[in-house]
């Protein structure tokens, strides 16, 4: 299965200056669903990997729709986003877009030389750390067991090099040992985790986000992950949580809710073990 956000992670990567354009429909969550919902463009512009701008808009007008008038609501857009740092603004688009799983055909990725972006300017910035908030989504989407079950069957090497500002200072003695397998090997996740100088929690929550992203690998290549299997995983949570949820049933009683909180917790700790 192609991942939209891995496509994304290597252009970064190999530090590309162009427009990226993705179109995408928004994230499922357990309260609505967006089968049907209009697809959305998210624009970047990339200076060998740098993100200079990006704008986020529907991926056609509305028939009929006044052109001044989608200028005004982008510009509307870019200016409520600027409260936020543009890294957390993009992660923000990243998760929504990129964190569900989809059929290659419903996330495209072009690379072009169109003139620089009028609208959605920032300071230049790296996006690693939203890819890799984007890459957390689809941890939960996945499941923690299933991505370690990968981890632990097989020895692992980071053939490109992280950005570092994709990583937190108890992170990178992790990310140099990952770094040191491109010239050393590769290394079995026990010895990456002894190397780590952070908690191994923490330590395998980054190890799971890079597999996701394509960074770690294996002996071939980046590993699949199961789409379909990912699919379905994911639309039976969503069904099971819609009949549990206590936000979804405001007239229950303090007894009963607190039993869909529980049921609730349960669920989504089982998800978390991907099961």
């Amino acid at each position: 299965m192609t991942i939209a956000l891995r496509q994304l992670h290597d252009l970064v990567a190999a530090q590309t200056t162009g427009v990226v354009r993705i179109v995408y429909r928004l994230t499922v969550t357990a309260t609505a669903t967006a089968t049907g919902a209009p697809p959305r463009l998210l624009r970047l512009e990339l200076v060998r990997g740098w993100v200079h701008a990006f704008v986020e808009a529907p991926a056609q007008s509305p028939s009929g729709s006044d052109p001044e008038a989608e200028i005004a609501r982008l510009r509307a857009e870019v200016k409520r986003r600027a409260a936020a740092p543009p890294d957390e603004a993009l992660a923000a688009h990243l998760v929504a877009g990129l964190a569900a799983p989809v059929s290659p055909a419903a996330v495209i990725t072009t690379i072009t030389d169109e003139a620089r972006l009028r609208l959605g300017a920032v300071p230049p910035f790296h996006p690693a750390r939203a890819l890799r908030a984007a890459a957390a989504a689809w941890v939960v989407a996945i499941g923690e067991a299933v991505l370690d079950e990968l981890l632990a069957h097989a020895p692992l090497a980071l053939p490109g090099a992280l950005h570092g500002s994709a990583l937190d200072p108890d992170e990178r003695a992790l990310g140099a040992a990952l770094a040191a397998t491109a010239a050393r090997g590769a290394r079995t996740l026990d010895e990456l985790l002894a190397a780590a100088r952070c908690p191994a929690p923490r330590a395998r929550a980054l190890l799971r986000e890079l597999l996701v992203l394509g960074a770690v690998v294996g002996p071939g290549g980046a590993f699949v992950l199961d789409g379909e299997a990912i699919v379905a995983r994911r639309r039976d949570y969503h069904r099971a949580a819609r009949e549990v949820h206590p936000d979804l049933f405001p007239d229950d009683d303090d007894a009963t809710r607190a039993q869909r909180t529980r049921e609730m917790a349960e669920l989504a700790a089982r998800r978390r073990r991907g099961e």
